[in-house]
C-alpha cells in the first residue's frame, strides 16, 4: 500500500479535510509514514482514516508516532467509572459493559 492524502472538497474548501488511504494504522506506522501523516495534519484542519479496526492500545500507539500522549481531563464520568484508560478521553452516551446505555433511560 502507498500513504495517499488527498482533498476530501479539493473546489470548496481544499484545506479543510484530507482523507488518508494506503495505511493501516492498527500496525506499526514507519517513521516515513508518520511524517507524511503529519505533513497532512499541517496541511488540513481534519484527517479521515476510513475503515481502520483498531482497539483502544492501536489508537494509542499510533498517536505515540506524534509526541507524548497528554492524560485525559474533563471526562464526563467520575474515574471509578471510566470505561477508558486515562490516555483516552471518554465523552461518550455509553455506559461500563453490561449496563445499559446513558440514552436508554
Amino acid at each position: 500500500m502507498t500513504l495517499s492524502i488527498r482533498a476530501i472538497d479539493p473546489v470548496s474548501r481544499p484545506f479543510f479535510g484530507g482523507v488518508v488511504s494506503g495505511i493501516d494504522i492498527a500496525q506499526t506506522v514507519t517513521r516515513e509514514q508518520a511524517g507524511e501523516i503529519e505533513k497532512g495534519m499541517d496541511e488540513f484542519g481534519v484527517l479521515v482514516f476510513h475503515d481502520q479496526r483498531i482497539t483502544d492500545e492501536a489508537q494509542m500507539a499510533f498517536s505515540r508516532n506524534f509526541g507524548e500522549l497528554e492524560l485525559a481531563s474533563h471526562n464526563v464520568r467520575d474515574s471509578k467509572e471510566q470505561r477508558l484508560g486515562a490516555h483516552i478521553a471518554d465523552i461518550s452516551n455509553r455506559n461500563c459493559p453490561g449496563s445499559r446505555s446513558l440514552i436508554d433511560g
